[in-house]
């Protein structure tokens, strides 16, 4: 839940979705040594700076870092967390690769067939949305 509330703001609505992950291999960048080989350490990860720098036309080092991994063949890492309030041992996988088959697949979780199963469900969205948001609470 700290990922969905970033940086403290008002907390959204959201869709929690529970995955099978199937995928290799993977970078575990919560290893300092690991990260050292590669030429990074956990700093440049978490570096704050990476909106300004590309909005300034430059390339943040985390954009460095993702093309070293993946031309070592990673697929994806698995880093720490940097939300606020993480703990040491709260971590994210971060995926550059996956599909319903092959050597990396993600299939959501949803044995009750709770989710939607196309695209019409989503029909009207726009509507209902657009109706919310002129909704006035009685006072």
């Amino acid at each position: 839940m700290l990922e969905a509330s970033p940086l403290g703001r008002p907390f959204q609505p959201l869709t929690l979705v529970a995955y099978r992950v199937e995928a290799g291999p993977l970078f575990d960048a919560r290893d300092a040594g690991r990260l050292d080989l590669q030429g990074f350490r956990l700093g440049d990860l978490a570096d704050p700076d990476w909106e300004p720098r590309m909005l300034d036309s430059q390339e943040p080092i985390q954009h460095r870092f993702v093309r070293t991994v993946l031309a070592t063949g990673h697929v994806g890492i698995v880093v720490p967390s940097f939300a606020h309030g993480a703990r040491a041992l709260d971590a994210n996988l971060v995926l550059w690769e996956w599909a319903d088959t092959g050597r990396s697949t993600v299939t959501e979780i949803d044995d009750d067939r709770r989710l939607p199963q196309d695209d019409a469900s989503w029909t009207g969205i726009q509507e209902r949305k657009g109706s919310a948001q002129n909704f006035r609470s009685p006072t």
